[in-house]
């Protein structure tokens, strides 16, 4: 995180440690907010598990605040 905020003062960044299925209520900052997912940890999410997920992502997120999702080209 600090590399990033010594390449870009004026971005506040902040790391949050929880478990991405429950505590994404407690995410912290002012809008707009970016959370990003990175990984390819959503391909691990059974359908039904992976729709809740990006459901509470939703819910989380108001207007105007943005949600990156990374991914993998795995196999079917």
């Amino acid at each position: 995180m600090e590399a990033i905020q010594a390449d870009y003062p004026g971005l506040d960044v902040r790391g949050v440690v929880g478990d991405f299925t429950e505590h994404l209520g407690l995410l912290p900052g002012e809008p707009p907010r970016l959370v990003a997912f990175l990984g390819g940890t959503i391909g691990n999410f059974l359908p039904a598990d992976r729709g809740k997920f990006l459901r509470s992502v939703r819910d989380v997120l108001g207007e105007g605040e943005w949600f990156l999702l990374g991914t993998d080209l795995g196999r079917v």
